[in-house]
């Protein structure tokens, strides 16, 4: 039997799309999860990439991926791509590489007000880059 005539792919893909999970689309149109690996392999299903909700992103207590957490900011519109200490955005015509900053020195403390966007001059320059102050760190 041909893998394309099994399901209704067109109906997974609709169900799918709409917000369902890949357990209540197998649970509905009753397949295995080889048959969905199978259709991911095949390009009938685009899986939707598993992303934390930008809120547990931005809590306390856990640490997270620093280049992760910037790029959420960026692509959720949170943040610019420039400085928030010099405001350059570019060097040398390229877009400027930035670093995130934990205002407070605790790399766990990914609250929004805690966070800034700088570029490594500016970065080198705060009194918590590179665990610097450890001993003095407030947590806020």
């Amino acid at each position: 039997m041909d893998f394309a005539k099994r399901y209704d792919w067109d109906a997974v893909r609709a169900y799918y799309d709409a917000g369902n999970s890949m357990t209540m689309c197998m649970r509905l149109f009753g397949f295995s999860r080889n048959a969905w690996r199978d259709a991911i392999r095949r390009g009938v299903i685009s899986p939707r990439p598993r992303l934390e909700p930008l809120e547990a992103l931005l809590g306390r207590d856990r640490r997270r991926n620093r280049h992760h957490v910037k790029l959420r900011l960026l692509g959720a519109g949170l943040k610019e791509h420039r400085c928030e200490q010099c405001g350059l955005s570019e060097w040398r015509r390229r877009p400027l590489s930035l670093e995130l900053h934990h205002v407070n020195g605790d790399g766990r403390d990914n609250r929004l007000e805690n966070l800034l966007l700088l570029c490594p001059n500016c970065h080198s320059q705060t009194d918590t880059w590179g665990g610097r102050n450890k001993a003095t760190m407030t947590r806020a």
